[in-house]
């Protein structure tokens, strides 16, 4: 099997913001450009490609003609509406202009760009049945530092080297490009691929969390399988892949020869969940979003003490519960490990110590309130979340700098 035909494995993982089903732009020879995601391949035959968005290209001498007609906002489809909000293509009366163009055959409802010796036309939420050979490239926007959620590749070549990072381009039948973690694209021959396993980006979601698209796999003998391509392999033969799919909660896999396949196919994930980052400086806190610090506790016989004085957060409690999210990029690797999350004491009795708080070692232990999530991404932004069940003092405690953020619920 060719592996030209093997374009599927750019669909998985990438996404353009502001349209949910944009995940791949199809460049044609003829200059059109298709926004959407590659729908179906039939091996050795044609592809059909899903547009939202698509901007086709026709030779003017093949039109006979191009009827246009005002039509106001209110009776646009909901997609034109989108479309003339963002694109600004509403005349003084918000109305716009919509064609019909006839070809010998009528195509309706398009947004005409330019017309004359070429005609240049928007279409919206329509598939296009292609040969190999009309297309020029299938590109995918590299994911913006913010986004975590994403498949990478680990493309192994032939002569041992590996490639590791986003797939941005592919042009059938001749190269893959690789965005690498570097920053450098490089550009490998297809024919030198001889395994491509996808990896998810982010280590805390599963790899079905990850994937706009879901993979759906017909076989020759009338079989489907639905899940995520994790890997294609053309270093054994008969050239295979294995597919993960999901059982309940429990992700199994199967391995499926290319030659036994009848069609591939791409539908909208359900369980994709984006997952966006933010950037810290180094030594930056936030408590909910809020500005925060770590101060000194001064320590006592049996634990430590939270002055007056010590700088704090105020957050206030509606309901029950109280969700305390902490993100963090510590500038000391010795902060992002061994912290803890305690609700302080009072000094009873203690009118000497009226204010003061405290909170004792053993409390590490044995009262920590443990977090509903945590982790470090990519971006070096460590972020753990907390439930609060009670009004009161709280520390976001590091064992080893014996600091601590201090949060007062209300």
């Amino acid at each position: 099997m060719k592996k030209q035909l093997m374009i599927i494995a750019l669909a998985v993982g990438f996404m353009l913001p502001t349209k949910a089903q944009i995940v791949q732009t199809m460049k044609l020879e003829n200059g059109s450009e298709l926004y959407g995601y590659m729908k179906t391949q039939k091996p050795g035959s044609a592809c059909t490609f899903h547009a939202e968005e698509a901007v086709v290209v026709l030779d003017g001498a093949k039109v006979k003609s191009i009827n246009g007609k005002k039509v106001a906002y209110n009776n646009l489809s909901e997609e034109w509406k989108h479309y003339a909000d963002e694109k600004g293509t509403l005349d003084k009366k918000r109305e716009m202009n919509m064609s019909a163009i006839d070809t010998g055959a009528i195509i309706n409802d398009v947004f005409v760009l330019e017309q004359g010796r070429t005609v240049r036309y928007v279409e919206l939420k329509r598939d296009y049945v292609l040969h190999w050979d009309e297309i020029a490239f299938v590109e995918s926007e590299p994911r913006d530092e913010m986004l975590i959620s994403g498949i990478n590749h680990l493309m192994k070549m032939k002569d041992g080297h590996e490639v590791y990072g986003q797939n941005i381009k592919e042009i059938p039948g001749e190269t893959t490009t690789i965005l690498r973690e570097d920053g450098v694209k490089e550009s490998v021959e297809k024919n030198d691929i001889i395994k491509d396993n996808f990896i998810k980006n982010n280590p805390d979601q599963s790899i079905f969390e990850q994937s706009k698209l879901l993979d759906e796999i017909r076989m020759k003998d009338g079989t489907v399988y639905t899940g995520i391509i994790t890997e294609q392999n053309y270093e054994q033969s008969p050239y295979f892949f294995i597919m993960t799919m999901m059982s309940g909660s429990v992700e199994t896999t199967v391995s499926l020869r290319m030659k036994d396949v009848a069609e591939y196919g791409k539908i909208v994930n359900p369980d994709y969940r984006e997952v966006r980052d933010i950037l810290l400086n180094p030594g930056q806190i936030l408590v909910n979003g809020n500005e925060a610090e770590l101060v000194k506790l001064s320590e006592q016989s049996n634990g430590y003490v939270v002055a007056p004085s010590a700088k704090r957060v105020n957050l206030k409690q509606e309901g029950h519960n109280l969700e305390v999210t902490i993100q963090a990029n510590f500038k000391d690797e010795k902060e992002a490990k061994d912290n803890y999350f305690i609700k302080t004491r009072t000094y009873e009795n203690d009118k000497k110590r009226a204010g003061w708080y405290y909170f004792k070692y053993k409390d590490l232990i044995e009262s920590s309130i443990q977090p509903n999530e945590s982790g470090t991404s990519l971006n070096n932004t460590t972020k753990a979340t907390y439930t609060v069940t009670s009004k009161g003092v709280y520390v976001f405690y590091n064992s080893n700098t014996k600091k601590a953020v201090v949060i007062v619920v209300e």
